[in-house]
């Protein structure tokens, strides 16, 4: 046997360490650039996350102003009864791929036009990245929007429509027919007032999402034929404050009731009517406020009076019958048969329900509001066929108030029916700023400001 040289064998010891010394070198660079690819991944989803929680609260802001647009911005909005909930426990809304947006915070501050300070409003708007709606935040950017608007409302500015639904709408049902139409007032430059008021955004952006989605989409009306056919929109308002305040539309009930000789408008059972036979009020529905056949009968319907039905109101319209004035039910209103009146009609127990052929037409306006105080929902719910027209008409609001006599607006504090209900139906000449009325500059959305203050950054 050959025997191999010392120095050989030391050579060959000296490779293996040379090589275990390259594969531990080798081994820590692979887990290096493991490690280093893998910060660069975080790095980068985080980078992404932010973008995303970044661009979601961008949305929410151009939200904000969009609604406020709608609404019309005013010194004295509420900003709990804005559309969108407010506060940090509430569930946000998407702004698409995995961004979700809430408003955290919003404050309404009334400015000095004496000192020329406008009104202005802050928010602090919450953008965050979410593997879904109810994950944790992977990454969140807060927003503070600052919004300055010069808009200022002289006394009896409201959001009146052809129809008014001033508390929390519980149902709407209208008929399903193209041949139904709403028109807000026509203003001089082709435009309308508000179709349908709410009080708040959330209900106005619910009915409109139900009408846009009936009937087919076609070139003349993008968002749906049923939408197309309310003409001025769905829009939450500013109401007089008349309507949202209970003791003064009782005082009215009350003062109305007295001018008929009654000593209780909420309670008075029979009828009771003035000499004339122009204001009337009871439990019962007099037998005149609606009438068909007969031209001596149907001239008697039309002629203007104010009627106040203490308690719920069952009429039958059944047969072309019409009527016309101020009709003020105290309770709930059930008509069937096909409604036509020309002038006002209230209803205070928060239901107007209509069955039968939903033909018919209103020149005027309608008032649905609850004045229960535990319970401020409305319904409204007509069915048939659906070739009924709504038209906000102020002459004929106005020829409907005339019956309660004349109106002084410096009558403090106001005495009669009339006064009390003042100026609460936003038309001319003594509403000043209602739908159709000359432009008023005092009336603009302006958004003179928007500054985003950039805060936080990702959880954690």
């Amino acid at each position: 046997m050959r025997l191999q040289p010392k120095m050989q064998r030391q050579h060959q010891g000296t490779a293996l360490v040379i090589g275990l010394v390259l594969l531990v070198v080798a081994t820590i660079l692979a887990v290096v650039g493991m490690q280093s690819s893998t910060f660069q991944e975080r790095m980068a989803s985080n980078q992404h996350n932010k973008a995303i929680s970044f661009m979601a609260a961008e949305m929410g802001g151009a939200y904000l102003v969009e609604e406020l647009a709608r609404m019309g911005f005013v010194a004295d909005l509420d900003p709990q009864a804005f559309p969108f909930p407010v506060g940090s426990d509430q569930e946000p809304r998407e702004a698409g791929g995995f961004g979700y947006f809430y408003i955290s915070a919003m404050q309404v501050v009334t400015g000095d036009p004496d000192l020329g300070l406008p009104d202005s409003l802050t928010a602090s708007i919450i953008g965050v990245s979410r593997e879904n709606i109810n994950g944790d935040d992977l990454a969140q950017t807060e927003l503070e929007v600052s919004i300055e608007s010069f808009l200022i409302l002289a006394g009896g500015g409201t959001s009146d429509a052809a129809i008014n639904l001033v508390g929390d709408v519980d149902e709407f049902v209208m008929p399903n027919s193209n041949s139904l139409t709403v028109y807000g007032t026509a203003g001089e430059d082709g435009t309308y007032g508000p179709a349908v008021g709410t009080l708040k955004g959330s209900d106005a952006a619910a009915i409109e999402t139900e009408l846009a989605s009936k009937g087919n989409v076609d070139g003349e009306c993008p968002n749906g034929p049923r939408l197309c056919n309310y003409h001025g929109g769905i829009t939450a308002g500013n109401f007089h404050e008349f309507w949202q305040t209970p003791d003064e539309i009782w005082n009215f009930v009350d003062a109305t009731c007295a001018q008929a000789g009654s000593a209780d408008g909420r309670n008075t059972t029979g009828l009771v009517a003035n000499t004339n036979d122009t204001v009337r009020c009871g439990s019962d529905v007099p037998g005149n406020t609606i009438a068909r056949g007969r031209p001596s009968d149907r001239a008697e319907a039309m002629r203007m009076k104010t009627t106040v039905v203490t308690g719920d109101a069952n009429m039958n319209f059944s047969g072309g019958q019409t009527g016309a004035g101020l009709l003020v039910v105290t309770g709930d209103l059930y008509a069937n048969g096909n409604p036509s009146w020309d002038g006002i009609i209230i209803v205070l127990g928060g239901v107007y329900d209509v069955k039968g052929g939903g033909n018919g037409i209103l020149d005027g306006t309608i008032y649905v509001l609850n004045l229960d105080p535990s319970n401020d929902r409305v319904t409204w719910s007509t069915a048939g066929g659906g070739t009924a027209t709504y038209n906000h008409n102020c002459d004929k609001i106005e020829a409907a108030l005339d019956t309660l006599g004349t109106y002084d607006p410096e009558e403090d504090p106001p005495s009669t029916a009339r006064n009390i209900f003042g100026d609460a139906h936003g038309c001319e000449p003594v509403g000043g700023l209602g739908p159709g009325a000359a432009p008023d500059p005092r009336r603009e959305y302006r958004v003179q400001r928007w500054v985003e203050v950039l805060r936080g950054g990702n959880p954690g």
